[in-house]
């Protein structure tokens, strides 16, 4: 209904995603699997979940320092050392408002 109140469809644009459904692209809400959230964790943005990037990794010191690099410059993200591969920064993924729920190394949702 068109006519309807602004308060009864506000819902928080946080917790929504898109999903296909036949043809059509429909938001619902956002179920997360464990240890992810809607809410950023309480985690500085330059540092990666040990899950997601473990200390172990041969290229950790110099991914960190990569990652560090393109949040001071503002950049979006930064080629992997060992792939080469685009890899997005914790502040364009809280920029985004959700997890994507694709495992990214930066995600500043895991909790």
């Amino acid at each position: 209904d068109h006519g309807a109140s602004s308060s009864a469809c506000d819902v928080s644009m946080r917790s929504l995603v898109w999903h296909r459904h036949g043809r059509f692209a429909v938001r619902t809400r956002a179920t997360y699997p464990e240890g992810v959230s809607d809410q950023l964790s309480q985690r500085p943005l330059t540092q990666p979940h040990p899950q997601r990037l473990p200390v172990t990794n041969p290229a950790y010191d110099e991914v960190l320092r990569r990652h560090t690099a393109a949040l001071e410059a503002g950049d979006s993200g930064y080629a992997d050392p060992t792939t080469g591969f685009f890899v997005m920064t914790a502040a364009t993924h809280a920029a985004r408002g959700t997890c994507c729920e694709s495992g990214c190394r930066h995600c500043p949702y895991i909790v």
